[in-house]
């Protein structure tokens, strides 16, 4: 079974999937697998299924366009004060010209691109093991610093007008038509469709919180072996395949990466470019175990993508934090009772 991998927790607690703690860690590779989706396999110490393709979220900047502003990607995209200066200095290259991109009408856009702000420092927006989580909104710095610096992008017009009802159906239009600096994405909404030109004006970095660490969001699909199937042997041998290192560095063709930080050798480098930071910085990736996550962010009710609207477009980030710590108590105490 492939399953979102941000879901497999949904699945583990409730004892739907088998244990493949042995032959997982049997693997000779099993020290090069992005430890934050073996994360979502885990369960009190036991690994409940393999990752198979890795979705991250990344900066793509246009160099083109930092060129023009006479920055420097590295210095200006180190913590977010930085980024709020690069950005600045992109909108004033070009009237139709914008410093920053985010759809900031899509619940699931919102919380795949923003929250790496946050993990980066090693906080979340929950606290605890899963079965007793409790919300961790309220006096999380990172979390209001990000809010903030979302906010001052808006007020300071380096986001365009269009971000306030975007739901992401032209999510990256912009950025590949190169009308913008930097946008926070995925590498499938970013470079498949991108021309080859515009390709060899991107730049990717990890995303950086308030006081300079960097982290991105380990989306994408696990596969495990619902307990009482009647060919598990069939199914690991299968999943043995699909991580096979010749099938993982193939992920890039359909807009994914791999999950094993050892595919990014060199004939892989050459051939996408764009498509091994976060294999180099594997370790940094992260999502939270919970049973929650579609409830708390994805859905266009989610506490999350509400917080980040009234906190950026709204009446500001403190009645915003008080009113998601609430919400996110309320769901968490549903989804665990």
């Amino acid at each position: 079974m492939d399953i979102d991998d941000i879901n497999s927790q949904l699945f583990i607690f409730r004892e739907a999937f088998a244990d493949l703690t042995d032959v997982v860690k049997g693997l000779d590779y099993f020290d090069e697998i992005s430890p934050g989706h073996l994360r979502l396999l885990e369960y009190r110490d036991r690994y409940y299924g393999l990752p198979y393709l890795a979705d991250n979220s990344q900066l793509f900047v246009n160099t083109e366009l930092f060129e023009k502003a006479g920055l420097d990607v590295e210095e200006s995209t180190k913590d977010l004060s930085t980024l709020l200066d690069a950005a600045k200095a992109i909108r004033k290259v070009g009237d139709d010209v914008y410093g920053w991109s985010i759809s900031g009408n899509a619940a699931g856009i919102i919380g795949f691109v923003t929250q790496p702000h946050v993990w980066a420092t090693g906080v979340d927006m929950m606290s605890g093991e899963v079965g007793s989580q409790k919300a961790n909104i309220t006096g999380n710095e990172a979390l209001e610093r990000m809010l903030e610096f979302y906010r001052q992008l808006w007020k300071d017009g380096v986001l365009s007008k269009a971000t306030y009802s975007d739901a992401g159906t032209t999510w990256g239009a912009d950025f590949r038509a190169g009308k913008v600096g930097i946008f926070p994405s995925s590498y499938g909404a970013t470079v498949p469709a991108a021309t080859k030109a515009m390709r060899a004006k991107m730049q990717t970095v990890l995303i950086p919180s308030w006081d300079g660490k960097r982290s991105f969001f380990d989306g994408g699909d696990n596969m495990c072996i619902p307990n009482g199937a009647p060919n598990p042997s069939g199914g690991w041998a299968f999943m043995q395949y699909a991580n096979g290192l010749q099938q993982q560095q193939a992920l890039p063709d359909g807009g994914y990466f791999p999950t094993r930080s050892d595919a990014a050798t060199p004939a892989y480098r050459k051939k996408y470019p764009l498509a091994f930071g976060p294999l180099d910085a594997i370790d940094k990736g992260y999502a939270p175990q919970t049973l929650a996550y579609n409830l708390l962010n994805n859905q266009p009710s989610s506490p999350y993508f509400a917080m980040f609207r009234q906190a950026v477009f709204g009446s500001g980030t403190a009645a915003a934090m008080k009113t998601a710590q609430s919400e996110y108590q309320r769901i968490l105490d549903q989804v665990q009772a």
